[in-house]
């Protein structure tokens, strides 16, 4: 799946400020891999909830 190599402090999302900082890394890594893509308008939307449906997206994505 990958491995996150460097330490990066903010991700391309609208809603940047909104991610944990301990998130972060991890939420830039999966979004470079195509894995995630946010909710529409560049936003990940943190502090939301994700459906059936975008979970089962994020692992077709990742094992596609």
């Amino acid at each position: 799946i990958g491995k996150v190599d460097t330490e990066i402090s903010e991700t391309s999302f609208a809603d940047d400020a909104s991610i944990s900082s301990w998130a972060k890394n991890g939420v830039a890594f999966a979004s470079s891999k195509g894995y995630v893509n946010g909710k529409g308008d560049n936003l990940f939307d943190p502090n939301g909830d994700a459906t059936r449906a975008e979970l089962a997206q994020i692992f077709f994505n990742m094992f596609k």
